[in-house]
């Protein structure tokens, strides 16, 4: 599939699951669309960055290692991301990388994420968190901080601050990921 055709494809995809995880197999399968994919997802105020990142998220999914070439571009960028449906994705992305680093497998990102780049995910998750974002962002920006926390010893307290003051102004799906790591943080 060439290029041309594809960012066509992006441009005209729907919502729908099927759609995102056909246009993400076709990236799989032919890394070099890596990159258009991701220039679609930094237009970050056009509709079609949402539809990128959706595309992008099931990518990542599928073979997380395939944006390790493109990291720092990726975290530099992750707060010029403006829109609802943009963030969600990135957001998830975020919590992959993070949980891939963290983990006691075999991991892709354990030495690709250095100090610097964690700090920046830490600091997008938190204006997420913080800001009117939609409650699946906030969510993986909760579980994300969480993992963050083992690294950092300042972000637990101030994740359970914040979790504390706003857990009564929103949603249930809110409530129950802030809940759930709550019962962590007061172990």
């Amino acid at each position: 599939m060439n290029q041309n055709h594809f960012i066509k494809e992006i441009e005209e995809l729907k919502a729908y699951r099927k759609t995102r995880l056909d246009a993400a197999e076709k990236v799989v399968m032919n890394p070099s669309l890596l990159h258009p994919l991701l220039k679609m997802c930094y237009r970050f105020n056009d509709p079609l960055s949402s539809k990128a990142c959706w595309v992008l998220e099931f990518v990542c999914d599928s073979d997380l290692s395939l944006i390790q070439p493109h990291l720092s571009l990726f975290i530099d960028n992750l707060q010029r991301f403006k829109l609802d449906s943009s963030i969600r994705p990135v957001a998830k992305i975020c919590l992959m990388m993070v949980k891939d680093h963290f983990s006691k497998k075999p991991s892709v990102f354990r030495k690709e994420l250095d100090g610097e780049q964690l700090e920046k995910i830490t600091e997008a998750c938190f204006d997420w968190l913080i800001n009117d974002e939609k409650v699946a962002a906030k969510a993986y920006a909760i579980y994300c901080l969480y993992e963050l926390g083992k690294k950092y010893d300042w972000v637990y307290p101030e994740l359970k601050m914040i979790l504390v003051q706003r857990i009564p102004d929103h949603s249930a799906a809110y409530k129950a990921a802030a809940g759930k790591i709550l019962k962590k943080l007061n172990k």
